[in-house]
């Protein structure tokens, strides 16, 4: 009898475990909405429509005496400055736009493709690491009191960025999830992030060869097992843990959603993509300079 009950017991857990399983356990419309698309600029200045180059994600940053936030596109540096990837381009572009939803089901204009420029009398208006061998950049997105309320986006906060104890916490293994372009619905009126599923695959200890155009260059840069395919670059990656947060199902370890980095390049044939750390893009955040800028990382205050 007592055999009888322990097995029943542990087809109960497994039971649960897969129920808990069957749904992811983190919120896929917010960081949906966290995901824009990336659009390169006509000749006549402006969006080429029809030829996304890549995507980004919205990070905020609140201010501290204040109610006001710092809305920042965050991306792959390559997709800004191919020069620097060794790509086979005459020159850096200097205006990108990024495609938005907007809010509304009666709105005629379901995107809106807001205007970016990289640089202001010659010099660049995105912040890079001061690494040279960092993946990533960082630009404030230029937003009007109204766009708040007609455009269908979230951001990031900021402290949804891990530590660096926090970050120290994720191992080769742990559950990662990714949201970003798939090029066959360039053509559709509304954004429509693809959610990636994987594993964090390696974590090496010097930097990974990567580039465009047959020249490589090497980044520090994390392995993630997943089919990130071109297009994706400059995705989100953020580590969940299984259960949900603050879950007391779950093992030792980081118990909260963080955004762990972004997506650099893709290894298509082995199913493998580089990820960019996220304290690099802390740091960048941090040398931006941000006037009144909470820069608070970690467990929401209070918790």
């Amino acid at each position: 009898m007592r055999e009888t009950f322990r097995n029943l017991l542990l087809i109960a857990l497994m039971c649960t475990a897969t129920c808990s399983l069957a749904k992811v356990p983190f919120d896929t419309d917010f960081i949906g909405k966290t995901v824009v698309f990336l659009y390169g600029a006509e000749r006549d200045g402006t969006a080429d429509t029809g030829a996304p180059i890549g995507t980004g994600f919205l990070v905020r940053v609140p201010h501290l005496n204040d109610q006001d936030v710092t809305v920042l596109l965050v991306t792959a540096r390559h997709l800004l400055d191919p020069l620097w990837a060794r790509c086979a381009v005459p020159r850096n572009p200097v205006l990108i736009f990024v495609r938005v939803n907007t809010v509304g089901t009666g709105n005629p204009e379901k995107v809106r493709y807001i205007p970016v420029p990289l640089e202001n009398n010659g010099n660049p208006t995105w912040s890079k690491h001061h690494d040279d061998d960092v993946d990533a950049a960082v630009v404030t997105l230029p937003l009007m009191e109204s766009d708040f309320r007609t455009l269908d986006f979230r951001a990031l906060p900021l402290w949804r960025l891990p530590t660096d104890e926090e970050l120290g916490m994720i191992s080769i293994g742990d559950d990662i999830v990714s949201a970003g372009v798939l090029l066959e619905l360039r053509d559709t009126q509304k954004n429509y992030p693809v959610f990636k599923f994987g594993k964090i695959s390696s974590i090496p200890s010097e930097g990974v060869p990567t580039g465009c155009g047959g020249v490589q260059l090497k980044i520090k840069a994390w392995l993630i097992a997943a089919n990130l395919v071109p297009g994706n670059s400059g995705s989100p990656i953020l580590y969940y843990p299984p259960f949900g947060e603050n879950s007391d199902i779950t093992s030792a370890g980081l118990g909260r959603i963080v955004l762990i980095g972004v997506q650099s390049s893709s290894a298509v044939p082995s199913d493998v993509a580089f990820m960019t750390p996220a304290n690099y893009i802390f740091d960048i955040v941090r040398s931006m300079n941000i006037k009144n800028a909470d820069l608070y990382r970690g467990k929401p205050r209070g918790q």
